[in-house]
């Protein structure tokens, strides 16, 4: 699953097929999501 808050980028739709060799399911979310989730996964401090 790709997480996305643009699901019409085209262009980023097309560059994460072409460099993933699995079939991509979009998931659509917040940017704050994203954001967050990242944080979490890699452990980044909040922005202020």
């Amino acid at each position: 699953m790709v997480a996305c808050c643009n699901p019409f980028d085209a262009a980023g739709r097309a560059a994460v097929q072409q460099s993933l060799d699995y079939t991509v399911s979009w998931y659509l979310a917040r940017p704050a999501a994203i954001e967050r989730t990242l944080q979490d996964v890699y452990r980044l401090a909040p922005k202020a």
